[in-house]
């Protein structure tokens, strides 16, 4: 069965259509949906997760966007609990 809602919760047929890439970071170990125009994840965000030491505990990424950063963090720091806020719903949908 297939879901009408997007991960963050919000309907499919709510969100705009936009034009969307679908990219991989880390060796194609991180899938990322973004969009085509405007900021785009990148390098920034892989050297941003890999600057962070080995710990545990709790991360909060605010302004995650489609959420590169946390994904890279959690693919390197699996045990980590992190919770990330945008404000942007089109971003938050992705």
């Amino acid at each position: 069965m297939t879901s009408d809602k997007t991960p963050s919760g919000t309907d499919i047929a709510d969100v705009p259509m936009m034009q969307v890439t679908h990219d991989h970071l880390l060796n194609e170990a991180v899938k990322i949906t973004q969009p085509s125009d405007g900021y785009r994840v990148g390098s920034d965000a892989v050297l941003l997760a890999a600057s962070v030491g080995t710990i545990t505990g709790r991360v909060l990424d605010m302004g995650a966007g489609v959420g590169g950063v946390c994904l890279c963090l959690a693919r390197r720091l699996a045990e980590l609990q992190i919770t990330a806020v945008e404000k942007n719903a089109d971003m938050a949908a992705l």
